[in-house]
C-alpha cells in the first residue's frame, strides 16, 4: 500500500456493479431461487455468496496482470476487489496503460464507474484509494477527508448500542493502522469489547460503556485528529513492534503487535526443570522464547512484561540470579534492537490469559477475523473482529540505553 508513494503518479479506477459482471450459464440449474410457487433463475453470481469476494479478486488480478503484461511502460498495479490503482513515473505511460485497462475491461465485460476522459483529467499526484489520501508530490499518506469527518463526529460520551460502538471502534482502528498509531494507550476500549462483545451479546442492546472506555475513546479520537500525514520516509525501512509476555506455573504466553496491524500469538507449556523454576526465571524464559520465535530482524522492539524483577534485570543487563543472567545472555546473543523495557500490571497484560492456556499455540495473521478462530480454540468469550485488540502498551515507555540500545 505505501510502496505506491515511491512513484511520481497514480491513477485509481473503480469497477461498476462488479458482481453483476459474473454471468452464469443456463446449464447451472442449482443457481435458482424459489419464492412461493415461482422459480427464479439467477443470471449473475449472488453478491451475498461467501466466495464472491474471492472470485472478484481473482478476476481483477487477471485483468491487472494482462494489462501489466501488455503495457510497454513500467507500471505497478494494486488490486483490491473492484478497486485498482496504477502507479508509475511517466505520466504519458500511465495514461497509455489506463487506456489499455479500459479496453481490457470492456473485453472482460466489466464496466468502470468513470469515463476514460474523466479519469484522465483527474490529478494523478493526489487522490483517494481505499479510504486513504495519497499525495505523490509530498510523498505523504493520510486518512481520507470523509473518514476524518466521521471521526470528528464521534461523541465519546454517547452511550448508544453495541453495534454503533463496534462501528466506532472499527473506524478508529482503521485510522490508527493508516497513521501508525499504537492502540496501546486506549486499552480500556479494547477491554470493554472483550468483555461485552461475546457470542451471546446482542448488537442492538445498549452498550453501557464504562467511564474508562469513554475516556479512552476520547483520547483515541484526539490522537488521530492531531496526527500529521505520514511521509514515505517514515513508512519504509524499519518498523516498530510491541511484545507482551507473561509466565505462570502452567506455561508461557506472548503477543506481538506491529504497526501494520499484524498480530502474532504464542503460548506453550513448561517442560522438564522449568516446571519447578522460580517465577522470575519463567518470566525471563517466556521473553526469550517470544524474541526467538517471532521474526524481528528489522524491528524496533518495545518489550512489556508484568514482572518488576525481569524489568530491572533487562534494564541493567544483570541480576542476582545465575539462571536469570544466563537467559539474559541468550537474549543478548539474539542481536535484536530492543528500544525499551516497560512494566505493566497483570490485570492489564493482554498476554496473561495465554500463559494459562496449558496448550501450545502459534497464530500469525493479518486478517481482522482471526478471533473467530481463536474463540473456538480457547472456548472463551472473545470478540470476532481484530486480533490486534489484544494488545496494549503503557504510556510511560522509557528508552533503554547501553546494552540493549543500538
Amino acid at each position: 500500500m505505501n510502496g505506491a508513494l515511491k512513484y511520481k503518479y497514480g491513477i485509481c479506477v473503480d469497477f461498476k456493479a462488479y458482481f453483476n459482471s459474473f454471468l452464469l450459464s443456463r446449464s447451472q440449474r442449482f443457481w435458482k431461487l424459489v419464492r412461493g410457487h415461482r422459480v427464479y433463475t439467477l443470471r449473475t453470481l449472488p453478491t451475498g455468496s461467501v466466495w464472491a469476494p474471492a472470485l472478484a479478486q481473482i478476476y481483477s488480478v487477471a485483468i491487472a496482470t494482462y494489462v501489466k503484461h501488455m503495457a510497454s511502460d513500467h507500471v505497478a498495479i494494486d488490486v483490491y476487489l473492484d478497486n485498482l490503482r496504477l502507479c508509475g513515473d511517466s505520466l504519458l505511460g500511465l495514461q497509455r496503460s489506463l487506456r489499455l485497462l479500459y479496453k481490457v475491461a470492456a473485453e472482460f465485460r466489466v464496466d468502470i464507474n468513470e469515463d476514460l476522459e474523466e479519469r484522465e483529467g483527474c490529478d494523478p499526484t493526489k487522490y483517494e484509494f481505499l479510504g486513504l489520501l495519497f499525495d505523490h508530490s509530498n510523498r505523504t499518506m493520510d486518512i481520507a477527508p470523509h473518514i476524518r469527518t466521521k471521526i470528528q463526529q464521534i461523541d465519546p460520551q454517547h452511550d448508544g448500542s453495541l453495534r454503533s460502538f463496534l462501528a466506532t471502534y472499527g473506524l478508529l482502528c482503521f485510522a490508527s493502522m493508516a497513521l501508525r498509531i499504537p492502540r496501546c494507550d486506549f486499552y480500556f476500549a479494547t477491554k470493554f469489547l472483550r468483555r461485552r462483545a461475546s457470542a451471546r451479546a446482542k448488537l442492538d442492546e445498549p452498550a453501557r460503556l464504562w467511564s474508562s472506555c469513554k475516556s479512552a475513546v476520547a483520547q483515541w479520537r484526539e490522537c488521530i485528529l492531531g496526527r500529521a500525514p505520514q511521509s514515505y520516509q517514515e513508512l519504509k525501512g524499519r518498523y516498530t513492534t510491541y511484545i507482551f509476555t507473561d509466565a505462570s506455573n502452567c506455561g508461557y504466553g506472548a503477543i506481538r503487535y506491529c504497526e501494520s496491524g499484524r498480530t502474532e500469538v504464542l503460548s506453550g507449556k513448561w517442560k522438564g526443570g522449568m516446571k519447578k523454576a522460580h517465577i522470575n526465571v519463567k518470566e525471563a524464559k517466556a521473553l526469550y522464547i517470544a524474541l526467538s520465535s517471532f521474526k524481528l530482524r528489522w524491528a524496533d522492539i518495545h518489550v512489556v512484561v508484568d514482572n518488576t524483577s525481569v524489568v530491572f534485570a533487562l534494564r541493567n543487563a544483570c541480576s542476582k540470579s545465575f539462571r536469570l543472567n544466563k537467559i539474559l545472555l541468550r537474549i543478548l546473543h539474539l542481536n535484536l534492537r530492543i528500544l525499551s523495557v516497560s512494566y505493566i500490571q497483570t490485570n492489564a497484560n493482554p498476554a496473561d490469559w495465554l500463559s494459562r492456556l496449558n496448550r501450545k499455540l502459534f497464530v500469525s495473521r493479518h486478517s481482522p477475523f482471526v478471533l473467530s478462530a481463536l474463540a473456538r480454540l480457547f472456548v472463551l468469550p472473545l470478540p470476532r473482529f481484530d486480533a490486534a485488540t489484544f494488545v496494549t502498551v503503557p504510556t510511560d515507555l522509557q528508552p533503554v540505553t547501553g546494552l540493549w540500545g543500538h
